[in-house]
């Protein structure tokens, strides 16, 4: 885990440009942010949802939306959705820890 942050660190303060943007083709009602592994371009983009996300650090703030999504990026982490949601994060931690 310490691994993995501290690569999404270097990724944001030296190695990486990333390009956020409100709205997009795949912003649902129930979709907070996405963003497509493959993108060399680092585009987030943030719909709604997120956007009425708190700054703080609560649960969904928007900073930890903004990190997630960029721990997406095949440059980055490669990390997926396996889950969602906090009954979702907290039942994958206990099948898959």
């Amino acid at each position: 885990m310490l691994e993995n942050l501290k690569h999404i660190k270097e990724a944001w303060y030296t190695s990486h440009n990333f390009y956020f943007s409100c709205g997009g083709d795949e912003c649902h009602s129930s979709t907070y942010s996405y963003a497509w592994a493959t993108d060399i371009d680092h585009n987030v983009f943030l719909c709604e949802l997120a956007l009425t996300r708190s700054l703080n650090r609560s649960i969904d703030s928007l900073p930890g939306i903004l990190i997630h999504e960029i721990t997406h990026f095949d440059d980055v982490l490669m990390a997926g959705d396996y889950a969602f949601g906090v009954d979702g994060a907290e039942n994958l931690a206990y099948s898959a820890p």
